[in-house]
């Protein structure tokens, strides 16, 4: 197998499992353990994992290691999946050398990925958007700084955030929400998003949650405030019916795809 394969398949399998052991790639790849030890303290200087005896544990730390294996997910990698389909969506509503901001999260990841050819002025503290879209020279992205507030996906919060979030302005403020419920409206899973959020409201001409239609009629830890509190909707087809009606009864922009 060529080195090249050969890397990429260690990456694949620290990917899935977190911990590789130096015997089973010797076997799996057919190769001699000098070269697995080789190949894994290269790894290792790239910052993708941490050698251990023996073997190999995933350097939680790397951003582009993490990013990797969220884009081979099933539902970033399915260009037909819900959250990509949302994502496009969401990119044909941003035009041309807009101020927008992109919230935490893998659906504002996905948007930032489908909005990259653009030429737009981003702010965000989702810190995989910002290590995305750096390399792109079109598009002028602004990270607000602030504490690494530790999930799946990593993101900036705490005072630092809020105060560099509440000097700027936005045309539109592009969140995703992890529920959307009659009673408790929009909600987050923790406290630093909806302070967050807060901030926004204040600084955006427009507020546009983006999240997919399994969010509906589910409530999650903090609530955001009532479902008319945003300007835009964009969302699948599966919304229920009730929610569509809501939305054209209060003259909210309603974007299914």
């Amino acid at each position: 197998m060529p080195k090249i394969e050969r890397i990429e398949k260690i990456k694949q399998l620290l990917a899935h499992q977190n911990r590789i052991d130096v015997n089973q790639l010797s076997q799996l790849l057919n190769v001699s353990k000098v070269t697995i030890r080789n190949d894994l303290k290269m790894l290792e200087t790239e910052g993708v994992l941490k050698r251990t005896h023996g073997g190999a544990i995933a350097n939680t730390v790397s951003l582009p290691r993490t990013i990797s294996s969220l884009d081979s997910s099933t539902a970033l990698s399915d260009p037909d999946s819900p959250i990509n389909r949302i994502a496009q969506r969401a990119s044909q509503y941003i035009n041309e050398k807009e101020w927008i901001f992109l919230g935490s999260g893998s659906t504002c990841y996905a948007i930032a990925k489908a909005a990259a050819h653009k030429n737009v002025q981003i702010v965000t503290n989702n810190l995989f958007i910002g290590t995305y879209l750096a390399p792109y020279p079109n598009i002028n992205v602004i990270m607000c700084g602030g504490k690494v507030h530790t999930e799946r996906i990593p993101f900036l919060s705490g005072d630092l955030a809020l105060n560099n979030i509440a000097s700027m302005c936005f045309s539109k403020a592009f969140i995703g929400v992890s529920g959307a419920d009659f009673k408790y409206g929009y909600s987050v899973s923790n406290d630093v998003e909806c302070n967050i959020f807060k901030t926004l409201q204040e600084c955006s001409q427009e507020i546009v949650i983006a999240t997919d239609s399994s969010k509906f009629d589910h409530a999650a830890f903090m609530s955001l405030g009532r479902l008319d509190i945003a300007d835009v909707i964009i969302s699948d087809t599966g919304m229920p019916d009730a929610y569509k009606d809501y939305y054209e009864s209060i003259n909210t922009t309603l974007l299914l795809t």
